[in-house]
């Protein structure tokens, strides 16, 4: 599972966190990745989200916290 992002600013990173992270947990699971990649027209089976949650989520605790998405996102 693979695509190009654009080039996104800290600022339009933190935005999409609190719009993807939609029960403001801090933290990202499958389904709000897949909810939010669904809406773009980015179809998903759950493998491929686990797969995005297996690379992005360094710290193993099963979500993708601010610090790991930024990361992820301006990488």
């Amino acid at each position: 599972f693979k695509f190009k992002m654009p080039q996104l600013t800290k600022a339009q990173v933190k935005e999409a966190f609190e719009i993807f992270d939609a029960d403001q947990s801090g933290g990202l699971d499958a389904s709000e990745i897949g909810r939010v990649l669904a809406q773009l027209g980015i179809k998903c089976t759950d493998q491929d989200l686990q797969s995005v949650i297996d690379v992005c989520d360094t710290d193993k605790s099963g979500f993708i916290e601010y610090e790991e998405f930024e990361k992820a996102m301006l990488n």
